[in-house]
């Protein structure tokens, strides 16, 4: 599920503002926290509407607490990537910084 996240916000990221590959995988990991909305959808469909029962409220809960969890982890271990100092390449196409950022004086 966050995969999928990652991947359209990172891809809509690219190509409608224009960022590079490494600067739009960011974006899409800072995007997996964005879980007020799907908060606000989750309770209306238990306590207004009753479309979901106990057991799948909790559940997406649970996995949007968890998705909130990992947004910090994840944007520190894409730090080398998105700096240049580690590369990452998928399907042939490299994702993080062709060459280290350039340190300021």
């Amino acid at each position: 599920m966050g995969s999928g996240w990652i991947v359209s916000a990172g891809l809509a990221a690219h190509y409608t503002g224009a960022y590079k590959p490494h600067e739009s995988v960011m974006i899409g990991l800072g995007m997996l926290g964005r879980a007020e909305l799907a908060l606000v959808v989750i309770n209306i469909a238990f306590v207004q509407n009753k479309i979901i029962d106990e057991t799948q409220f909790y559940t997406l809960i649970f996995n949007d607490f968890l998705l909130n969890l990992t947004v910090p982890i994840s944007l520190k271990l894409w730090k080398p990537y998105y700096l240049g100092f580690k590369q990452f390449r998928v399907l042939g196409v490299t994702l993080s910084r062709p060459e280290p950022a350039p340190v300021p004086i």
